[in-house]
């Protein structure tokens, strides 16, 4: 059966609360994300009792579709659809650049440093043709800024590659925003996005 994703949500702990800051995400940034903190959920129509998290879970929700992520032990599910792009909604009107990077979490983290951002629906799916063309119709610039572990496709991408180096330790911009602050993640990505 397809997944049919319902959430009841509750209040972010405090504790919650300093695991995004960790990645520059503050509570503003997550409401303004449509994140919540999971009480419980269900997968499918026809589950009888709803699942509820060994561990902190969070929900990225876009018009009536969901993803669930649950950091450790780390769980992903989504029921999105083509036109649920994360950080679509929440673009600014400063269309000089955009970076396309794989996950919400690192959308959040470069929005809070003042970038415009989506995330791909998968790192290794095709991007819809539609929204290419409006990327290219609407930005002067887009960058794809996917995981440097070799993983992904972004040459299905048109638009020119950046990674956080690998001598960094870190995969991405929200775990090096992470390990290294964000003074440091913004002067990073002036360095690779110029």
């Amino acid at each position: 059966p397809s997944s049919n994703i319902r959430i009841k949500s509750r209040a972010f702990t405090t504790k919650e609360l300093l695991y995004w800051g960790q990645y520059n995400v503050s509570k503003d940034i997550l409401d303004k994300y449509d994140v919540t903190a999971v009480d419980y959920y269900f997968k499918y129509d026809t589950d009888q009792y709803p699942y509820k998290p060994f561990t902190s879970m969070y929900a990225y929700r876009i018009y009536d579709r969901y993803q669930l992520y649950q950091p450790s032990p780390k769980f992903f599910i989504n029921n999105y659809t083509d036109v649920c792009i994360p950080g679509y909604k929440q673009l600014s009107t400063d269309r000089r650049l955009l970076i396309v990077t794989k996950a919400t979490k690192d959308v959040m983290t470069l929005r809070s440093l003042g970038y415009d951002a989506i995330a791909a629906k998968a790192e290794n799916s095709n991007p819809p043709e539609a929204l290419i063309s409006w990327i290219q119709r609407t930005y002067k610039k887009c960058f794809v800024l996917f995981d440097n572990d070799g993983k992904t496709s972004e040459f299905k991408y048109p638009f020119d590659s950046r990674v956080v180096p690998l001598s960094t330790g870190c995969k991405d911009i929200s775990d090096y925003c992470s390990a290294h602050g964000a003074d440091s993640t913004s002067k990073l990505l002036i360095d690779l996005l110029c």
